[in-house]
């Protein structure tokens, strides 16, 4: 029990009042040497200790949340030996082949923690969620000290807050449900002040950052009131009278102070000082449990990690693992069975005399006693190896005493190993349980379709989507819990009441579907007609899975789908929309070219997407119009610049010339001849057609003006056209 006499408490304003920071130390500091005490007993080997007796805990359930973590870590990280797995021996197994497993670990269920944390990881996908910061004050937007550019550029070793969150918190959350993150300042900014003492200085900011303890590194807690963290850090104390780095520091946090509960003086004295550190005014404790399934025991909350319920199965692969490469390995090195001798030792000395029998030497002292020791030639076997130096094995032959030998003994040395049917039968294991523990947290597999899924129904698929969704949701909004906490916590302890915490907007969708499940739900629609919405819709969802959730290509995607009313109709819809003159030219331009004008666009005016819409929709218009116009006008210079002597453009002569050879061409001449000779027209007039549409010279269009039989005016044709 440490001195409580002892204990130091400095002024300060504080939720916990010197008493009761007194008791939590006192607490704190007995379970501690108790605990010490226990495992040194048991560890010893003392006789006479219970070993059902239950070990002193800092709080109720400390020991079993410390035994969930461990569980869930052992999938995590390849430096940890589950070594309670390899403790609890098969029936039929040595020592040596138990102390081979742990040598030889392998953690294969890696990639299944992987998956995990990169499915709970979708939350943080660009464009499912946002940070909004407000206006701050002008001051720090002057000194280059803002909120939003701490948390986003100068966050420490994360670089940010979003970094953090993203990369480091979802892998230590999914370990330990029951580990918390505390936010504190890195250090106290200090100044010397007039008479040269070392003050807080009031001018330079903190840099508070999130700090990672795991559970049992959690010795008091008491949800809202405070938490007691052991720390790494050690203090000076005195031990035999010299002066030793091995004293104890502590950490409490309450809704107003972080307190260093620090050991002083005579290691054995228990003496302990308790400094209030910093005062960071949140009015909440700023340490947060990392949170999972939830539960409650004794009115207190457990949380398992979600991984948890994964671990038996996993666990059963790993040992199976374990026993497959084993085998393995025997059959490699297979055991080897051979012919040997009966081992004839004998010893003849100045002490003893003595032969060999079943690997014992046995016989007499010189003084009468009996002799008896392990003989040194067989090393105990009572049998000796007819191997020779260099691997030649020595077969007796017949003699007078033994006329077959060992010649009649067909397999003199022959190898065993274990049948090859369990390999077979560990490895469909090791693949079924792995796939189990994946079907439970609903997770695909990083080489393709889920195990299992392979001839699954589109409803089957669909139902299992939403499973993934009902699983990872709760997980992603806790996550978004600590981090709405480390975005206010670092703002208060930094800013104090300058602070103004941003809006942080979680996800409401996953991005859990893959492109090829997107295009075949788009196909399916698509031959059901489904209206241009939905067609909308899992166009979005495509382009957003192909980005990855990148802000700028949901934001193409938007401004593509309100500008472009026939961004998902085909194009032989769109050819007649044409032709109807129901869809207009331009239309038509930015149907096509959309993605370059808006390239363009951004290339020009780095912020236009952030924009208003109709602005958007406005400038890709504007910029289809010019360039259809940009368009019709080079057509017409290009037809300008073609036209012959005659007045009549290359185009339009090449379109004549091919005219008067076709079948239509024909008839049309044919057609003109008797509508002259009909009176249904003029002779002149119906010379004017043939120069002016099928560009006949004046003279060939009136020899062609006369009266015969449709045979004849083709006959006529004909021997113009061979002597043109």
């Amino acid at each position: 029990m440490p001195n409580r006499n002892c204990i130091t408490i400095h002024e300060g304003g504080v939720m916990l009042d010197p008493l009761q920071i007194d008791l939590i130390v006192a607490h704190t500091v007995s379970v501690r040497n108790s605990r010490a005490d226990y495992y040194k007993k048991f560890s010893s080997g003392v006789h006479g200790i219970n070993r059902s007796e239950k070990i002193p805990e800092y709080y109720p359930n400390y020991d079993w949340m410390i035994k969930l973590y461990r569980t869930v870590r052992v999938h995590f990280d390849q430096k940890i030996v589950p070594m309670e797995l390899f403790d609890s021996r098969s029936p039929n197994q040595t020592e040596q082949e138990r102390k081979w497993l742990i040598d030889n670990y392998k953690l294969i269920t890696g990639p299944v923690a992987m998956d995990y944390v990169n499915t709970v990881g979708r939350c943080f996908i660009q464009g499912n969620f946002n940070v909004s910061f407000k206006e701050e004050d002008e001051d720090f937007v002057l000194t280059d000290t803002t909120y939003q550019s701490y948390v986003n550029e100068n966050f420490g070793p994360y670089g940010s807050i979003m970094n953090y969150l993203r990369n480091f918190l979802p892998s230590i959350k999914a370990q330990d449900a029951n580990g918390v993150i505390a936010v504190k300042p890195k250090s106290i900014p200090t100044t010397i002040d007039e008479d040269g003492n070392t003050v807080v200085s009031s001018v330079e900011l903190p840099e508070p950052l999130p700090y990672y303890y795991d559970t049992s590194k959690l010795v008091g807690y008491k949800d809202g009131v405070y938490a007691m963290i052991e720390t790494t850090e050690k203090s000076v104390v005195t031990v035999d009278g010299k002066p030793q780095n091995t004293g104890w520091v502590y950490e409490l946090y309450d809704d107003q102070w972080i307190y260093r509960i620090v050991q002083t003086g005579v290691k054995e004295d228990e003496t302990y000082e308790t400094i209030p550190w910093f005062n960071h005014e949140a009015a909440e404790v700023p340490v947060k449990k990392l949170m999972g399934v939830a539960g409650i025991d004794d009115n207190q909350i457990i949380y398992q990690p979600p991984f948890m319920l994964s671990t038996a199965l996993l666990e059963e692969a790993i040992l199976d693992n374990g026993y497959l490469q084993m085998i393995k390995a025997k059959v490699v090195f297979p055991h080897v069975v051979m012919l040997a001798s009966e081992c004839e030792f004998d010893l003849a000395t100045e002490e003893a005399t003595a032969s060999c029998s079943d690997g014992v030497l046995k016989g007499t002292y010189q003084d009468g006693r009996p002799y008896s020791k392990t003989c040194p030639k067989c090393h105990g076997q009572g049998m000796i190896s007819r191997m020779a130096p260099f691997g030649q094995m020595l077969i007796k032959g017949p003699d007078r005493f033994d006329k077959e030998g060992d010649t009649a003994i067909s397999e003199p040395i022959k190898f065993i190993s274990p049948p090859l049917d369990a390999p077979e039968m560990l490895r469909a294991e090791i693949d079924n349980n792995i796939s189990k523990a994946r079907g439970i947290m609903h997770l695909n597999t990083t080489m393709g379709e889920a195990k299992g899924q392979e001839n699954a129904t589109a409803t089957a698929k669909a139902l299992d989507l939403k499973n993934l969704t009902a699983f990872v949701a709760p997980i992603s909004s806790q996550t978004w819990e600590i981090g709405r906490f480390v975005y206010r916590n670092v703002g208060i302890q930094r800013y104090k009441d300058a602070f103004v915490m941003p809006d942080v907007v979680e996800p409401k969708e996953f991005d859990f579907k893959t492109q090829s499940d997107i295009l075949s739900d788009f196909e399916a629609a698509a031959k059901a007609g489904l209206p241009s919405p939905v067609m909308h819709e899992l166009l979005r969802m495509y382009i957003k899975s192909a980005f990855h959730g990148e802000n700028n290509s949901v934001k193409i995607l938007d401004l593509l789908t309100k500008a472009d009313r026939i961004l998902t109709t085909d194009q032989d819809a769109i050819d007649m929309g044409i032709a109807r003159g129901e869809i207009a030219g331009w239309e038509n331009v930015l149907h096509e070219s959309g993605m370059a004008f808006i390239s363009e666009l951004i290339s020009n005016d780095k912020d236009f997407l952030e924009k208003p819409q109709d602005v958007q929709v406005k400038a890709l218009k504007d910029m289809a119009v010019e360039s259809l116009n940009s368009v019709k006008e080079i057509k017409r210079i290009e037809l300008e610049e073609s036209v012959n002597k005659d007045g009549i453009s290359d185009v339009e002569a090449e379109a004549r010339a091919k005219l008067k050879g076709t079948v239509g061409g024909v008839d049309g001449i044919i057609s003109i001849n008797q509508a002259v000779f009909a009176g249904e027209m003029t002779e002149a007039a119906g010379e004017a057609l043939l120069v002016q549409i099928y560009g006949f010279e004046p003279e060939i269009a009136a020899s062609m003006i006369e009266k015969g039989s449709p045979q004849e005016v083709r006959d006529r044709i004909k021997r113009i056209q061979d002597q043109s």
